[in-house]
């Protein structure tokens, strides 16, 4: 006999994709749930699911783009496809095809002319899905801005392999100053779906000499470098700010939530999708 054990987390902390590559990793039903509870979370329960599909996300870079415009905010141009039948006209190549809403450098490939793109094509009509296509940039290397609560990082990474996507093989990390640039970059970002406390930026500096944002990422970006225990730190105490804004706020029993005890109620939505994060 199977036990099912029922539980109200006080707060959620998503340090995990929603959704993955197939069906078994497929977590939306979850993230339903608990805005259905109301549970209060970090990021916000309005922002993850927001986060769910790449163009939608991209759509709202866009704003930003015409807000402060091409200089300040340079989104990388993209063509969408909403199935392999929209297919037909090709770009200019070289350029970069996403399928879906893979991450973590799946689903991508380059693909160099028109007889490689339409076998792309029949790839996306068998995986029945979305595919967007972006001009192939000569990286000199790729950047990466995040931000979590108040705290700002940046970093260079340069690929020592070989490979074209340099977060797939090996690379070399290193942390390079907050410019101001940077700042804007991320600050911008930050504002989107309601307000984001955990975000990061990737962009690409290319051989020209220019910075294209490609990727923006939520509180399921990766940790990076030697850091990351300083980084899971600044993560707590986000948590705890928000922990501590809802008990203040919250006048329902759903939120009225003790921070300094609150840790045994955390749940943790990481690899694993389980789990309870110690704060204390």
């Amino acid at each position: 006999t199977k036990v099912v054990r029922s539980f109200r987390p006080d707060f959620v902390l998503v340090r995990q994709h929603c959704r993955g590559l197939d069906a078994n990793q497929d977590y939306r039903s979850v993230i339903l749930g608990l805005r259905w509870g109301a549970i209060p979370s970090v990021n916000t329960l309005l922002s993850i699911y927001n986060f769910m599909e790449k163009p939608w996300v991209y759509a709202h870079l866009l704003q930003i783009r015409k807000r402060l415009g091409k200089e300040k905010f340079p989104v990388i141009d993209r063509a969408y496809y909403p199935n392999h039948k929209e297919m037909l006209i090709t770009p200019k190549f070289p350029v970069v095809v996403k399928i879906g809403h893979a991450h973590a450098g799946l689903g991508k490939v380059k693909v160099e002319n028109h007889h490689d793109f339409q076998d792309i094509a029949s790839v996306v009509a068998v995986a029945n899905t979305y595919a967007t296509t972006e001009p192939f940039i000569d990286a000199k290397h790729d950047i990466r801005v995040q931000k979590i609560g108040n705290n700002y990082k940046a970093y260079m990474r340069t690929s020592i392999s070989g490979n074209w996507k340099a977060n797939t093989g090996s690379a070399m990390l290193e942390q390079i100053p907050m410019t101001e640039k940077y700042r804007v970059w991320v600050d911008a970002v930050s504002e989107i779906f309601g307000g984001l406390d955990i975000c990061a930026v990737e962009a690409i500096h290319g051989k020209d000499g220019k910075d294209y944002i490609i990727e923006v990422n939520d509180s399921t970006m990766p940790l990076l470098g030697e850091n990351q225990e300083e980084d899971r730190q600044l993560i707590s105490d986000v948590v705890l700010q928000r922990m501590t804004q809802v008990c203040r706020a919250g006048a329902s029993a759903a939120q009225n939530i003790n921070p300094h005890n609150a840790w045994r109620r955390v749940l943790v939505m990481s690899k694993s999708m389980t789990g309870f994060l110690n704060l204390g």
